[in-house]
C-alpha cells in the first residue's frame, strides 16, 4: 500500500496559478466579445443601414474579427480549470 502524496507548496501554487490564468483568459475573452460586438454593431448601423461613405468597406473585416472573438470565447468556455488542456482558454493574440 502506497502512502498518499502530500502536495507541496510548489504544486499548490502551480495549480492556483493555472486556475487564475484560465479565469483571467475567460474574462479577457468575454471583454473582447463585448468590445468587438459593439464595434461590429456600430459598423452595421453606419455602413449597412445609413450607408455613410466614411464607414463603408470594413464590414467584412469586422465580421471576421467578430467570428474570431466568438470562437476564442467559445473555446475558452469549454476548458475546465483543472482539465487536461488549461491553455486552451488562453487562446488569444494578446494572452501571454
Amino acid at each position: 500500500m502506497m502512502a498518499e502524496e502530500i502536495p507541496t507548496a510548489v504544486d499548490t501554487l502551480s495549480r492556483a496559478l493555472a486556475r487564475e490564468r484560465v479565469q483571467s483568459a475567460r474574462h479577457i475573452n468575454l471583454v473582447r466579445v463585448f468590445g468587438v460586438s459593439a464595434f461590429f454593431a456600430l459598423f452595421v448601423v453606419l455602413d449597412g443601414v445609413l450607408c455613410l461613405p466614411g464607414w463603408t468597406g470594413n464590414l467584412g473585416l469586422f465580421r471576421a474579427c467578430w467570428l474570431v472573438a466568438v470562437a476564442l470565447f467559445w473555446a475558452g468556455r469549454g476548458s475546465a480549470p483543472g482539465g487536461s488542456c488549461p491553455r486552451r482558454a488562453a487562446l488569444a493574440p494578446d494572452a501571454t
